[in-house]
C-alpha cells in the first residue's frame, strides 16, 4: 500500500513539474513575442534616411548637447557636443519627437574621435556660430549640391518646355570626366547602365542657352545658409536661383525684374534639339542679339 501511494506521489511530482516547465515555456515565449515587437518598433523609429545626410554636418547651439545611445531621452549619456562643435550626420529617425516645446529629428551622428550616438535636433544646428538659425524652407545643402549639376529646361505656364536651358557644371566635374573616358571604351558592358559618382560641390560653371545660342560661361555658388545658387554676373534670367523640392522632383526658380522663370531638370534629346531650330522671335533676337 506504502508502495502504491509513493508511486502515485511521484506521478504528481512529475505532472506537476511539467506543468511548471509548459507554463514557463509559455511565459518566456510571451516575453520574447513583446521584446521583439518592441525591438522591431524601435528599429522602424531609428532607420531613417541616410544616403546624402551622410555628407552632412551640423553643429551643436546649446553649451552641452547631449550623445545618447538610443533616440530617446531615456537613452543612456555617452558624451556630449560642446557650443559650435561640429559632428557628421550618419542617419536621421523618419518621424519627428516633441521635446518640451520642440519637435525635430534625433541625428546618428559621429564626432571627430569616431564616436557615434543619437543627438536630438533641437540642439543642433546648421551653421558653426552656434547661434540660433534662420529657418529656411529649402532642401538640405548637400541634396542642392548633388541635384544642381546637368540640363534645367524652362517650363511654360501649360507644362510645355521653353526654348530657354541652364547648365550647370560643379567644380572638378571637367577633369573627372577625362579622366573617365579612356577607361569607358574598354570597361563598358552592353546593356549595363553605368553607376556614375556624384560629385558635390559649392561653386562651379554656368551658362545659359536660348536656342541653340550659347550665352557667355558664368560661375556660381551655392550659399550653405540659404541653399540659393549666386552668379558672379546677371544672367538673362537672373542672377540668383532657389531649389524646390516638390517630393517627386526638383524645380528652379528665378527672376530678372518683373518676369519669372521656372525651370526642371532635364536632358538635351534629338526631340529637344529640332524644337530649337525653330524661327527665333522678337524676344530671342533681344536676348542673343
Amino acid at each position: 500500500m506504502a508502495n502504491r501511494c509513493n508511486q502515485q506521489n511521484n506521478r504528481d511530482v512529475d505532472r506537476s513539474e511539467a506543468t511548471g516547465r509548459l507554463k514557463g515555456g509559455r511565459v518566456a515565449l510571451f516575453l520574447f513575442l513583446l521584446s521583439s515587437f518592441f525591438t522591431i518598433t524601435a528599429c522602424q523609429e531609428e532607420g531613417g534616411s541616410t544616403g546624402l545626410f551622410e555628407a552632412s554636418v551640423l553643429y551643436s547651439k546649446v553649451e552641452a548637447a547631449i550623445m545618447r545611445t538610443d533616440p530617446t531621452t531615456y537613452g543612456f549619456e555617452i558624451d556630449t557636443i560642446r557650443k559650435g562643435e561640429s559632428v557628421k550626420v550618419l542617419k536621421r529617425t523618419d518621424k519627428k519627437s516633441r521635446i518640451g516645446q520642440t519637435e525635430d529629428y534625433w541625428y546618428f551622428v559621429q564626432k571627430d574621435n569616431n564616436l557615434k550616438g543619437w543627438v536630438y535636433g533641437g540642439t543642433l544646428s546648421r551653421i558653426p556660430t552656434g547661434e540660433a538659425e534662420e529657418v529656411v524652407d529649402a532642401p538640405d545643402l548637400v541634396v542642392v549640391q548633388a541635384n544642381l549639376p546637368g540640363i534645367w529646361w524652362e517650363l511654360n505656364a501649360d507644362g510645355s518646355t521653353g526654348y530657354r536651358r541652364l547648365e550647370f557644371i560643379p567644380a572638378g566635374a571637367e577633369e573627372k570626366k577625362k579622366e573617365e573616358e579612356p577607361k569607358k571604351d574598354d570597361l563598358a558592358v552592353p546593356g549595363v547602365e553605368e553607376n556614375k559618382e556624384v560629385i558635390l560641390a559649392e561653386n562651379g560653371k554656368f551658362q545659359y542657352f536660348f536656342g541653340k545660342n550659347p550665352g557667355v560661361i558664368l560661375e556660381y555658388k551655392i550659399d550653405p545658409k540659404t541653399r540659393r545658387v549666386t552668379l558672379n554676373q546677371e544672367s538673362p534670367v537672373g542672377q540668383q536661383f532657389e531649389i524646390i523640392d516638390l517630393g517627386e522632383e526638383f524645380r528652379m526658380t528665378s527672376a530678372k525684374g518683373d518676369k519669372k522663370f521656372t525651370f526642371k531638370k532635364g536632358f538635351e534629346t534629338e526631340e529637344e534639339k529640332d524644337v530649337e531650330e525653330k524661327p527665333a522671335s522678337e524676344e530671342q533676337a533681344k536676348e542673343n542679339p
